[in-house]
């Protein structure tokens, strides 16, 4: 029988003592977050929310999970831990800013402006 989820806890078990500490992940991850704010969220912050979330479901069947993460998704795992996520949301594609509509009617505007520039410095 599975236990409550609200009861499981995480421990986290570092078995690489040769790679960088954690607070060196936690900078880098800080540092690159200003310069690629949506490439950090979505390759790390939207994963530790998806995989904490997959791993209390599991936790709360069974009496023991392991799993094994890279060190820069340790501290999100545990921050997020029994914190209200939406699968959904993470799992839903969202829609293309570029479409073709888009793009073909941009196109079509800058040509018409550079047409009427042209023709405005003809007369």
């Amino acid at each position: 029988m599975g236990k409550d989820a609200s009861t499981a806890q995480v421990k986290v078990y570092i078995l690489d003592a040769e790679d960088e500490d954690e607070t060196d992940i936690s900078d880098l991850i800080t540092e690159a977050s200003k310069d690629y704010p949506s490439v950090i969220d979505k390759f790390v912050h939207e994963r530790d929310q998806y995989m904490s979330c997959a791993l209390l479901s599991v936790a709360s069947k069974q009496r023991s999970v392991v799993a094994v993460v890279g060190k820069a998704h340790v501290n999100g795992i545990k921050k997020n831990w029994k914190q209200p996520i939406s699968v959904k949301d993470l799992t839903e594609i969202p829609e293309p800013v570029f479409t073709v509509k888009r793009v073909v009617s941009s196109a079509a505007i800058a040509f018409a402006g550079r047409a009427i520039i042209r023709l405005a410095r003809r007369r």
